[in-house]
């Protein structure tokens, strides 16, 4: 018998290939010199399970604004802020995290187009993607002000 384990997608997926045409488990051999207490202690260790999947906020933030001042994770990783993006129209470093961060976290075109569409008269404008929260206002002066929050 052959048993295979594979880890896909986090999930544990195990299934045991036996070589014979018998749906009978194998019979035990009387012949054996092992007591029951030897092989409790030979038996196979328990697979060990996946790593946790990283945080995908903290992996938007990792990948696309870890040296950002204007870009930070907040509330134990639930939350991302990002303060004075693109101030007094300057397009900056600042304004490529934002959009990677929204990116990387599976913002629709539809977001894109409301954030690129909201005055400083409009106030504070909120869309909701996936599981995730995107709550922004914008000012010439300010820039935009952003909170993702994980829903």
């Amino acid at each position: 018998m052959i048993a295979v384990v594979m880890f896909s997608g986090g999930l544990f997926i195990g299934m045991a290939i036996s070589d014979s045409d018998s749906s009978e488990p194998p019979a035990a051999s009387e012949e054996s010199s092992s007591s029951p207490a030897e092989s409790e202690t030979t038996a196979s260790p328990k697979p060990a399970l996946p790593p946790a999947e990283p945080n995908p906020m903290e992996a938007a933030i990792d990948s696309c604004a870890s040296d950002s001042d204007r870009i930070t994770l907040a509330d134990d990783g639930n939350t991302i802020v990002a303060e004075g993006i693109g101030i007094d129209g300057e397009t900056d470093e600042s304004i490529e995290q934002l959009v990677c961060v929204l990116v990387y976290l599976g913002a629709p075109d539809s977001l894109f187009a409301h954030l690129d569409s909201t005055r400083a008269i409009d106030g504070r404008q909120e869309d909701e993607f996936g599981e995730y929260t995107a709550a922004w206002t914008f000012h010439p002066d300010d820039g935009v002000n952003m909170t993702i929050t994980t829903n």
